[in-house]
């Protein structure tokens, strides 16, 4: 009995079908470079050729990710992604499901990581492993920053001035300077919004002003004679994004008397992702779905909502 129990395992094994070649397990990403704390989409990819459906999304561990940093070393798992929600993977046919993994893994510092997917086959009684796909993630450069209070309002008001910071950050990626926004606490401990505003030229230095809601206006160069014009709320919502091209006067903010802020000078260009979207005649339509252009950059990322708390050094 003891030499047989391993000659029928080994039976059973070459018996088995190589599943990994009838289902196909890919995990990929939108960009090769992140900023620490930014969103990191896993879009893991399944592709079927089993010759049945495939029902996954039931089970809340159907789908786990390993993260190995350049050291060889996994890195620190704080929590499980949400993946929870059904579908059907139809043979020949192919599912991608997209997830968030910046806040369930420790991976604020700068490094090269190697993500890996791991699927679970309910009707193969099977977990498959994906190939590894690897991203950078950096630093970048800070180049402003300010403190501000939190506005407080009504009776649900706190007695306690909360303070909050916003911080533009500079990276260098593909050769081309990308300009960052980030939103943290005081003490840059907890990062509640990090996302990318666009390309820009360095030789001009963004202009910032902050309103009487603590609401951050931005105008940065973006190209020989265009300039994006953010304004972005004190929780890291952007509710306005204009293109502003140089005209007979320079675009620049202007703080008026009752603390708001505006653009003056310039001319404003139209675009499919303006905030909020007009139309050619002014009337204000409901495009936010938009792909971006070069010139704008967007935080439609709903899973940026979540505050990611790095760990103490």
């Amino acid at each position: 009995m003891k030499t047989l129990l391993p000659v029928m395992a080994l039976w059973t094994w070459l018996c088995q079908p190589v599943w990994g070649q009838l289902v196909k397990i890919e995990v990929d990403f939108e960009q090769e470079q992140y900023l620490s704390h930014e969103p990191v989409m896993a879009a893991v990819r399944i592709i079927n050729s089993s010759g049945r459906t495939l029902k996954l999304g039931a089970q809340p561990n159907w789908l786990r990710f390993s993260v190995r940093g350049s050291d060889g070393f996994d890195v620190a798992h704080r929590g499980d992604p949400p993946v929870i929600g059904a579908f059907d993977v139809p043979n020949s046919g192919r599912g991608t499901r997209r997830v968030d993994i910046a806040p369930y893994f420790d991976m604020g510092k700068a490094d090269r990581y190697r993500v890996t997917a791991v699927v679970r086959i309910p009707e193969l009684g099977q977990e498959i492993v994906s190939a590894p796909a690897s991203i950078n993630i950096i630093n970048g450069t800070k180049i402003w920053e300010q403190n501000f209070g939190l506005p407080q309002s009504g009776a649900a008001a706190s007695p306690t001035i909360v303070i909050r910071k916003y911080a533009l950050v500079q990276a260098l990626f593909h050769n081309q300077t990308e300009l960052y926004f980030r939103l943290t606490d005081e003490n840059e401990d907890t990062v509640l919004k990090v996302y990318p505003l666009g390309p820009m030229l360095t030789f001009v230095d963004p202009e910032v002003k902050l309103d009487r809601e603590s609401c951050l206006h931005l105008l940065f160069q973006v190209g020989a004679r265009n300039f994006a014009y953010d304004v972005i709320r004190p929780d890291g919502e952007t509710i306005v994004r204009h293109v502003y091209s140089y005209a007979a006067s320079r675009p620049a903010l202007r703080v008026k008397d009752d603390g708001t802020v505006g653009v003056l000078g310039g001319v404003r260009i139209l675009t499919r992702v303006d905030l909020p979207a007009e139309n050619q005649d002014g009337a204000t339509t409901n495009i936010t779905n938009a792909t971006p252009p070069t010139v704008v950059g967007t935080n439609a990322t709903a899973a940026t909502n979540q505050p990611v708390t790095p760990p103490k050094p």
